[in-house]
């Protein structure tokens, strides 16, 4: 990305694309997303295509939704201390229940690794 503060269509492009990927990743419908962070299906078309530049609170919005952080669609990564994405992935998408198990796996293994 450029240092100025505009970003450059090809940018958006590629945030926009980034948006699509990880919506289509968890499953969601444009429409769904569209509604569930209340813009039109048209607006988050528009987005994703890159035509139309979403507010830092619609990115926002988007990421909460996709369960992400607005890292990965602004730099196509997320900052998780070199931990591989499809991990960080797969950990958003566990739910309260899961956690605690998940955390009990990893204490098994650190514990057998020491």
């Amino acid at each position: 990305m450029n240092t100025k503060c505009d970003l450059t269509d090809n940018e958006w492009h590629e945030i926009g694309n980034r948006i699509k990927s990880r919506r289509k990743s968890v499953g969601m419908k444009q429409s769904e997303l569209a509604e569930v962070i209340g813009i039109s299906t048209t607006h988050m078309s528009s987005i994703e295509n890159g035509k139309q530049h979403p507010s830092l609170y619609v990115i926002i919005k988007i990421s909460e939704c996709l369960n992400t952080t607005p890292d990965y669609f602004l730099l196509g990564q997320i900052r998780t201390n070199n931990v591989p994405m499809n991990i960080v992935d797969s950990l958003k998408l566990c739910d309260e229940n899961d956690l605690p198990l998940i955390n009990s796996l990893i204490e098994c293994v650190r514990k057998y690794r020491d």
